[in-house]
């Protein structure tokens, strides 16, 4: 009797000490950040193009072997893209919510859903993360920067520099989604300025949703052009 008592007092301690969070889409009380009820109405992608990250009608039977024709046709400067849910609700939503809303919140409940993918999925992890960098005048407006926020819990799960200041945005660009794809591709050359003293050869991007992929790519071709030699994308959302 003794022992199946002191066994429910250690159950219930442990049940004192556990963590509750409450359910950004159903206010439950839950362990995780998602709880499982709502994590099973995210809508995640099946199959995609293991390099783009973009969506693949079709069945994958090889493991992160899947490429779209276009990265067979003209390959991105980036190597791996993990970006694992379609741009549709509820995650959209954390996104507006997070951007528009300055509701930080999101940015933890974002970076949960990646790192759960980075483990995953991604091929070693990088030596620095860098957040996709804002114009200073679009960082002036908005008072933050979303990949940042976003970038900060993952760096802090996997003890991983999450470098800021290395790679600039030089030219203010006008909005990537209200552009087609011509237009951006010309809208986001050279807008980004690298370190001279940039000192890593394995990086990851983040970033909160990835439309094109006009805006990691450039990102990405100035990085090779530094002497990054593998870098992966991050990104919450895929559109």
């Amino acid at each position: 009797m003794l022992t199946t008592l002191l066994h429910a007092t250690q159950q219930w301690a442990k049940r004192l000490t556990r963590r509750y969070t409450t359910c950004p889409l159903c206010s439950e009380l839950n362990t995780q950040l998602i709880c499982p009820a709502c994590t099973k109405m995210l809508p995640e992608i099946t199959t995609q193009c293991f390099q783009c990250g973009l969506p693949l009608n079709m069945v994958d039977t090889s493991h992160n072997a899947l490429r779209c024709g276009q990265c067979v046709k003209t390959p991105p400067a980036f190597d791996l893209c993990i970006s694992p849910y379609h741009y549709a609700l509820p995650v959209s939503q954390f996104i507006t919510q997070l951007k528009f809303q300055h509701k930080l919140y999101y940015a933890q409940v974002l970076a949960e859903l990646l790192i759960t993918k980075i483990e995953q999925h991604a091929e070693g992890l990088p030596d620095c993360i860098i957040p996709v960098p804002l114009h200073k005048k679009r960082l002036r407006q908005r008072g933050f920067n979303q990949a940042v926020e976003i970038a900060r819990p993952i760096a802090r799960r996997y003890s991983i520099p999450l470098n800021t200041r290395c790679c600039t945005r030089v030219v203010s660009t006008a909005p990537q989604m209200q552009q087609n794809k011509k237009t951006r591709q010309k809208n986001i050359r050279n807008a980004f300025k690298i370190a001279t003293d940039f000192p890593y050869k394995h990086v990851a991007i983040v970033d909160d949703v990835m439309t094109t992929g006009q805006t990691v790519n450039e990102l990405a071709r100035v990085l090779r052009k530094q002497g990054a030699e593998r870098i992966q994308i991050w990104s919450a959302a895929r559109a």
